[in-house]
This record gives structure tokens, sequence and C-alpha cells, in this order.
């Protein structure tokens, strides 16, 4: 693993690891730029987003590890999820990442920063490669060590300089240190592993929101969103799958009233047509809420512990 006392760039002075937001942080890596040039933009980036994921990170952090650099993207989506989200795609996926010298989390986060109580990593050992590709919409495309392939989106284009220097030398100072494993769902509680679709920490108690009611949920306006703690969204599908359900109901009425054998079969098939509209949104409704369950939502008051379980 890459040490206190190792230079990653050339042009920096002594390497330094401060205590930024209660969090120990190598400065003169996590606030410069690709050349090793303190940048304040990168700076007051940085300590917005450790002020905001100070606590957790405090909690998660082991012995002897400490943070070298923070970078915002979203997280990974296959074709159809950003095909039916759509615009929100890079509001609902935003994500942060905090490289360590051993490991890589990724926060889920609000569109304000904002910690969702969700996170993953694996360690810097399990990463088989790194590439930062795009121009446009720029990606961090990993390689985990037993073959799986993820894609960081929406970096910033001097997150992706930096990186592209220095995620090789963090790579081949953790090289011993894999497990074979890529990324891992971690309790925001005490940090041990999750195991997906299992909602509930084996460590602390910590307790999840499951899949288990989302079937029913998706037949409530607005349900399934708000339960998978997406408000914004959950308040745009109320208003709309209520206006089509209305809708919906309406033409029923129409077709039950209509008279002629010819207009109740164009009617019954407008019907039909709306049915599947509605099907289909509700459907999208479930795909959508079920994402966010899977990145797991815990239940406060749940844990029989609230402290880290590896102490720093």
């Amino acid at each position: 693993m890459l040490m206190q006392q190792t230079l990653v760039h050339e042009t920096a002075t002594t390497p330094q690891v401060r205590t930024v937001e209660g969090v120990p942080t190598r400065t003169d890596i996590a606030f410069t730029d690709k050349s090793g040039v303190e940048n304040k933009a990168i700076r007051k980036d940085a300590e917005k987003a450790l002020n905001k994921l100070g606590p957790a990170l405090q909690r998660l952090l082991k012995k002897d590890e400490f943070v070298v650099y923070v970078a915002g993207a979203c997280a990974p989506m296959g074709f159809l999820e950003q095909y039916s989200f759509g615009y929100f795609a890079q509001f609902v996926s935003r994500a942060v990442l905090v490289f360590t010298n051993q490991r890589l989390l990724a926060f889920r986060v609000n569109s304000d920063g904002k910690w969702r109580q969700s996170v993953r990593g694996c360690s810097l050992g399990d990463l088989r490669s790194a590439k930062l590709t795009g121009w446009i919409v720029r990606y961090l495309k990993l390689v985990y060590a037993n073959a799986k392939k993820e894609s960081y989106w929406a970096l910033k284009s001097r997150d992706k300089a930096k990186l592209q220097a220095l995620l090789p030398k963090l790579i081949s100072a953790a090289a011993s240190q894999g497990h074979a494993q890529a990324m891992q769902p971690l309790c925001p509680t005490c940090g041990a592993a999750l195991v997906e679709r299992q909602y509930a920490c084996s460590g602390c108690g910590q307790k999840f929101r499951s899949e288990d009611s989302l079937w029913w949920r998706t037949f409530i306006p607005g349900a399934a969103y708000f339960y998978a703690r997406q408000t914004g969204m959950g308040v745009l599908h109320a208003i709309t799958d209520s206006f089509v359900f209305l809708y919906f109901l309406l033409m029923m009425v129409g077709a039950f009233a209509a008279s002629a054998a010819q207009k109740k079969a164009d009617l019954w098939i407008a019907v039909g047509f709306v049915a599947f509209i509605l099907l289909l949104e509700r459907s999208l409704a479930l795909f959508h809420a079920r994402r966010f369950v899977r990145e797991f939502i815990p239940e406060d008051g749940t844990a029989h512990m609230a402290v880290a379980a590896t102490p720093r």
C-alpha cells in the first residue's frame, strides 16, 4: 500500500498527512492537480466532500488508512437504466469516490452531496485495471480481480487527468493486497461487508429496507419511489400515475356505457393501450425502486451498536 512518506508527484514537497474535517488526508495529493501543484478548486471540492462524509469516514477508515484523493462521479448504470431514467440519471446516481492508500470507497450521495447512508468498497489490490476514457462524458472503467467490470461516469476533466497519473501508482503499491473480489456493499454503521439481497448486517444487526413490499407499493402512485427515498421522482410519479389511472378509469366507464358495437370495439382498443401505458410506467417504477433498495437503505435505530467494527 502507499505509505505516508511515499512521494507521488515529483514536484511535491514533503508528504503531508493532515487531519481535514476529522479525516487523515494526504493533502499534497488530495489538494493538487495532475502535476502536484495545489489547485484551489480541487481543494474546495475535496474539503466540501470531506465535510459531508467526515463522520462516515471516521468510522470506516482502518488503522493507518488515509484519504489520497476525492472525486465526484455517477454510479454504474446499465443501458436500460440510463435510458429509462433519462434526464434524471445524472441526479439519482451521484456518488463520491474516495481513494485511500488501501481502498476505493464509493459513497452514494444526493445531488447536494449529502450522504445517502450507502457505501461500497474494495481493496486497491483487487483492481486489475482502471482506465480513464471519454471526452464529453468521462468514464472510470474498472476491472476487478474476479473479472467483473464497472464504469463510473460523469467525472470532471481535472479528476480524469489526476486519476490517470495517480491510479497506476496506487494500484501498483497495493498489488499484493487483493482478495480476488469486486466492489462490496458495506454496512454504514459498522463497516462490515454486506451480502447482496440480504437486508441485515451480521456484524451490528443494522437492518435495511427490502424488496418484499415493493410489489404492492408499485400500485400506489409514487409509493415505491418514496420507499426507496427518492422523493423527487416519487412526487413526479405520483402525479403522472394518478392522471394515467384516472384516464384509464374514465375510459373503462365510457367503454361499458357505449351502445354501438363498433364504437365499443374502438373504445376497448384505446382502453387496452392506456392499460399498457399504466402497466409500463408502474413496471419502470418497480425497476427503479428495486435498484435503489439493492444499494442498501438503512432502517433508523435498528443497529445494536453505533461504532465502527474496525478500530482506528
